[in-house]
């Protein structure tokens, strides 16, 4: 790393220490947050669990319309002619009663990044556009036959263009858009460090019934009892059951000092339809009024579901999600990485700014997502572990407050 990068870090570690009047937290070295931060979408299965990610349309690292129908069909949930919840507009903010949210980003921002941490963990895209900067997808190493090979050759990837920033690049494949032999042991590593840290936390609230029928909001900093920076909710279900949002719409407002940790406990599920998560104006995720969030102000974590289930863990039809991520963290459950955990994220009709980890990703229906994680120029390259920047990364929340607007770009090396 060169001077203008030490530089950079250390103005960066500096400014952020204060964002929002937090401090920043100290957490484990192991706990690489860039590594997370810089994909959209972590697949995390072995080939016997199924295809590692699987997206059937329409856009990765873009969301260039708003609820419209088709592609996903959203308008007529969420805007449809006398019971508008979100505007389509310019405006693309929430609409009902006197909650207010930040609005949702519109347009391409080359995030779609993508890693399958294991070698046999395969991808399907059909009628897919990914937008990304100078990869779309990495292999972990051995993959493959080739010195540059994913399983199959990605060949079941043929069907998908990738778009850099310079232009279209053509058809997803082996040297366009595809990186082989690459190693993920920091992403994994940085994984399973920040499930034992997410399990560690103490619940400051615990919920039991489900979210059903209107909308809600939520102060994120109020629920922060002990303020070390993270709003601890836990949700248990009673008899085990699972947790439902159904055409309902949960605003989390905060000013950028907390972020949200929800903990889907035991074997419960998160089942979402017709239903938007989405973060306030205050300053919570880098958004406001006018500001879509660039960064994620809350976490849905499930991690506990036992040894040898394949559920759905999340299960979301026709959703917005605003600043939030879906992380399925069950493959590191036993302090270390388990590729043939066969556990399952999917969605059918969702946009916004998210991210989402899981041994099984699958959008089976029309999707536009773009990264609220950190952008790959905040933490290209990737410091090795244990070295002084990867600690250094390790002082940050969650990755948050590594969003902040002075931090978005850092100098070429």
């Amino acid at each position: 790393m060169n001077t203008s990068i030490h530089r950079w870090a250390a103005a960066c570690l500096a400014g952020l220490s204060s964002l929002g009047g937090a401090q920043a937290q100290t957490l484990p070295p192991q706990l690489d947050l860039g590594s997370i931060g810089q994909y959209l979408l972590i697949g995390t299965g072995n080939g016997q669990t199924g295809d590692a990610i699987n997206v059937q349309k329409t856009e990765l690292g873009a969301d260039q319309r708003f609820v419209s129908n088709p592609d996903p069909n959203l308008k007529d949930v969420f805007d449809a002619p006398g019971k508008r919840r979100w505007n389509s507009d310019t405006g693309r903010t929430y609409a009902t009663g006197d909650l207010a949210s930040a609005p949702v980003f519109q347009g391409i921002d080359h995030s779609g990044h993508m890693a399958l941490t294991s070698k046999t963990g395969g991808l399907t895209l059909s009628n897919t556009t990914v937008y990304a900067t100078d990869f779309a997808v990495r292999c972990a190493s051995g993959a493959g036959t080739g010195t540059n090979a994913c399983r199959d050759n990605l060949q079941s990837a043929s069907n998908a263009a990738w778009v850099s920033p310079a232009g279209s690049q053509g058809q997803l494949g082996q040297g366009a858009g595809v990186v082989g032999n690459h190693d993920h042991k920091p992403l994994t590593d940085a994984l399973t460090g920040a499930r034992s840290f997410i399990a560690g936390l103490n619940a400051e609230s615990t919920w039991t019934q489900n979210l059903e029928y209107g909308q809600s909001s939520l102060d994120i900093d109020a629920l922060d009892h002990n303020k070390d920076g993270f709003a601890v909710i836990d949700i248990q279900m009673k008899g085990g059951g699972d947790w439902k949002l159904n055409d309902h719409d949960l605003i989390l407002n905060g000013n950028g000092s907390t972020t949200a940790i929800f903990r889907i406990r035991g074997n419960t599920n998160m089942l979402m339809s017709n239903s938007s998560i989405a973060l306030g104006t205050g300053g919570i995720g880098k958004g406001g009024a006018g500001t879509a969030p660039s960064a994620l102000g809350a976490l849905f974590v499930q991690y506990e579901e036992p040894t040898g289930n394949t559920d759905k863990v999340f299960n979301f039809q026709n959703v917005i999600l605003n600043g939030v991520g879906i992380w399925d963290l069950n493959a590191f459950r036993k302090g270390a990485y388990d590729d043939a955990v066969n556990t399952e994220l999917t969605v059918q009709n969702g946009q916004g700014c998210a991210q989402f980890i899981s041994s099984s990703i699958n959008f089976t229906s029309s999707v536009r997502w773009n990264s609220c994680g950190m952008s790959l120029s905040d933490v290209s390259p990737v410091p090795e572990p244990g070295s002084a920047s990867a600690m250094a990364l390790g002082l940050l929340a969650l990755g948050v407050r590594l969003a902040a607007a002075r931090c978005r770009r850092r100098p070429h090396a």
